[in-house]
């Protein structure tokens, strides 16, 4: 405990910075927001698509988007009429990805296991 201790106090950002982590928690704590994660790991959806995958209104799911896209996880990108949104290109969304699949197998483990 000492050794930890001391190490935190000499790394005075560990411990300070601590809200983009919270956040990413927070994001991944919503049943919702999970569901919507984890499609978008895997494939590339419109606000219409990904209401009928998870069962809400449109405009339950564009409010959980908006909030995604905050936070820097989810992009969008328009054609035509409709936007389409995936999984942000960042090294903080890819980890999420990863998480979210370990989560996930833990959760939901194949037959095999």
């Amino acid at each position: 405990f000492d050794r930890i201790f001391h190490t935190i106090s000499e790394h005075k950002s560990v411990g300070q910075n601590n809200t983009g982590s919270a956040s990413v928690f927070q994001q991944i704590s919503d049943c919702t927001r999970l569901r919507i994660l984890w499609l978008l790991c895997h494939t590339t959806a419109s606000v219409g698509a990904i209401a009928r995958a998870v069962g809400m209104s449109d405009s339950a799911v564009s409010h959980h988007l908006r909030v995604l896209r905050a936070d820097g996880l989810v992009s969008a990108k328009r054609s035509g009429k409709e936007v389409y949104y995936a999984l942000a290109a960042s090294d903080k969304a890819r980890l999420l990805h990863r998480t979210i699949d370990a989560m996930f197998e833990i959760a939901c483990p194949s037959e095999d296991d």
